[in-house]
């Protein structure tokens, strides 16, 4: 019987959710071969942009660009992380450039994580475009309907007991 550690290691590295051939683990495969380890914090942020210059000739040379325009008027929300538009009935399109990624491989092996523990609402990665001169990967996913509000301490109990903890305090604040 495999461990939760063992599934992820399997998820990251293996082939079997999606395939080899699929575009999101094209783009993986690609950026783990150009990961760099034990980047120091000062260093980060140059490496980014360096992963980000090289992710884009590798998606142009593998043509992983998503040529359709963005629905710009079925824009439906955005959070700090990504935008969201209608895409179809039942799936809406994502926008990401993967700012709370440390690297673009965070943001690829997330995807990977999500689609196993939450197929229902798994990502298929459409490609990359380049919006406002940034680099934004491009995702479908399944559009829920929500039925009530999350309850946000349940969910922390839930993360605590599975032996996440909580890092760091966000200050929200409500407008009237």
């Amino acid at each position: 019987m495999k461990n939760i550690k063992d599934e992820l290691q399997n998820i990251i590295l293996g082939d079997e959710q999606t395939g080899s051939d699929s575009q999101l683990k094209k783009a993986q495969n690609f950026l783990r071969g150009y990961e760099k380890a034990s980047i120091s914090a000062e260093k980060q942020q140059r490496f980014k942009d360096e992963e980000t210059t090289a992710l884009i000739a590798f998606a142009k040379r593998e043509n992983l660009f998503y040529d359709n325009s963005i629905p710009v008027n079925d824009f439906i929300s955005e959070g700090a992380e990504q935008k969201v538009y209608r895409f179809d009935d039942t799936h809406v399109l994502k926008t990401n450039q993967s700012i709370f990624y440390e690297s673009w491989l965070d943001y690829f092996n997330s995807l990977l994580i999500h689609n196993f523990f939450f197929p229902a609402t798994a990502y298929t990665f459409f490609g990359f475009q380049i919006i406002n001169d940034e680099l934004h990967a491009v995702v479908k996913q399944e559009f829920i309907l929500s039925n009530e509000n999350t309850d946000l301490e349940t969910v922390k109990e839930f993360l605590e007991y599975n032996g996440f903890r909580h890092k760091k305090t966000m200050i929200t604040s409500i407008q009237k």
